[in-house]
């Protein structure tokens, strides 16, 4: 993946590749982050949860099955309670 590299040093070296000198012929503006964009990515880091892919770089993680009988209890055990305080109101 490489060492991480800050967005407004990238956009300065374009410009630059292309003949132009920043903030003279092209000007850069920080908008700051939109709606759903984050700062950082986080890693698969659990090896044993990663499945290949056709690309020997890039990996999937595996998420462990739900057991609904789990799931379908707790969701018994929450209406019961629910139940249960509606009538000691």
């Amino acid at each position: 993946m490489g060492k991480p590299m800050k967005i407004l040093d990238l956009a300065e070296r374009l410009i630059r590749q292309a003949g132009l000198v920043p903030y003279v012929d092209i000007d850069i503006i920080e908008t700051g982050l939109r709606p759903g964009e984050k700062l950082y990515e986080e890693l698969l880091l659990d090896k044993k949860h990663q499945k290949k892919t056709a690309n020997s770089r890039i990996f999937v993680e595996e998420k462990e099955a739900t057991n609904m009988h789990l799931v379908q209890n707790d969701d018994y055990t929450i209406s019961t309670l629910y139940s249960t305080s509606r009538l000691d109101q």
